[in-house]
């Protein structure tokens, strides 16, 4: 049937809903088999009481089946695991939206089952619009800003977790674990193009109503008053113009997502001087050609990415920027030259400067050790390091 639905954007679609079938107890029991990877397979009339009272709270679902199916595999195939599995009170799970009874409860049977770690990513991912394509690459640089990934491995509970079997490796690997993990489980899928993740409608709205009173995406015009102990917000590609003097009042907020907006330099100085413990800002694609002197007063910001915007240049207050650590300015094309005090960033690592006019010959960037990813610029003389 045809529906009306608003989209990211705010913007209300007529979409074409073609429902799938409810499965036969028959058909789910078979499904969750090969979703747990139950062998050799039973029949229904094999399966015992608990197996097919798990059947059954899924509601016929298929995209539940094989959520439960998820968890399963993970576990040894006792009956105590069956049982714990069945009576769990995920199930019971409240604030159901209407016909979704059996997924919701799966969803959060799963996110009860995962690690800290994959919990924790899981409800990061709330803070992008359902329908926006998620790089893991870009999500490892926000948590690592937001000091929410460490560089040891703690609390392994699980040997059939993919997360953190390993005592070291990477924050990329680790990221990389977790998003594989979230495929596993069905709570993550990947889009058509392969080009990146996305969330599944349901559990979109399961990680958004755990987040409730520390995100916020969308559209502002859609929103209640914020309140003040938000701690992220994205408005990606929300047709803005200028920052909305809302968010200068919350003084608590870490992460602050704006690109995709037709933004001007207004509104700036009210970031900058008023969001002190700002630990991500992103600006990406805006129309922004100026920052404002008042970027040093972002002291603790670890992450600024102002690609494909109109600046000319940054002021030399970035140098008090010591816990920075990712800086992007990819495709800014008016871009001309860098601060000389550049070196004092000490703890940048990430530093793109792809399709600039950045001179062949970079400043001087003896101080920056901790650099591993630097690109755009020509090295034509060695000595200029």
């Amino acid at each position: 049937k045809l529906v009306q639905k608003e989209n990211s954007l705010g913007e209300r679609l007529v979409v074409l809903i073609h429902r799938i079938p409810r499965l036969t107890v028959d058909h789910g029991w078979m499904l969750l088999q090969k979703a747990a990877c139950l062998k050799p397979l039973k029949s229904i009339e094999d399966a015992s009481e608990v197996e097919i009272t798990t059947v059954k709270k899924c509601n016929g679902l298929p995209r539940a089946v094989k959520i439960v199916g998820g968890v399963l595999r993970r576990k040894n195939y006792t009956f105590e695991v069956w049982k714990s599995v069945c009576e769990s009170e995920a199930f019971s799970f409240k604030d159901l939206p209407e016909g979704t009874e059996g997924l919701m409860g799966s969803i959060c049977l799963s996110y009860q089952d995962a690690l800290p770690q994959v919990k924790q990513c899981l409800l990061y991912l709330s803070l992008f619009p359902m329908d926006f394509s998620i790089d893991h690459h870009f999500i490892t640089q926000l948590l690592i800003s937001e000091g929410l990934l460490h560089t040891r491995a703690t609390g392994v509970e699980n040997s059939h977790s993919l997360v953190e079997r390993a005592d070291s490796c990477s924050l990329e690997e680790k990221v990389d674990n977790y998003f594989k993990e979230l495929l596993e489980r069905k709570l993550l899928q990947q889009r058509q193009d392969r080009k990146g993740y996305m969330m599944h409608e349901r559990v979109w709205s399961f990680a958004q109503y755990l987040t409730k009173d520390e995100v916020r995406v969308g559209n502002l015009k859609h929103m209640d008053e914020l309140p003040a102990s938000l701690r992220r917000i994205s408005f990606i590609n929300m047709g803005l113009t200028s920052v909305p003097g809302e968010i200068g009042e919350l003084r608590s907020l870490r992460t602050l997502i704006l690109c995709g907006n037709p933004l001007n330099d207004d509104g700036l100085d009210t970031i900058f001087m008023n969001l002190k413990f700002l630990q991500v800002l992103d600006l990406t694609n805006t129309e922004i050609k100026c920052i404002p002197i008042t970027l040093g007063n972002l002291v603790h910001l670890r992450h600024l990415d102002l690609s494909q915007t109109g600046i000319e240049g940054l002021p030399e207050s970035i140098s008090r920027l010591r816990r920075l650590r990712f800086l992007g300015m990819r495709s800014c094309e008016n871009l001309a030259s860098l601060p000389i005090n550049m070196q004092k960033l000490s703890k940048l690592e990430y530093l793109n400067l792809r399709d600039t006019k950045i001179p062949n010959t970079p400043p001087r960037l003896r101080g920056l050790k901790h650099i591993t990813f630097l690109h755009g610029f020509i090295v034509v003389d060695n000595s200029s390091y």
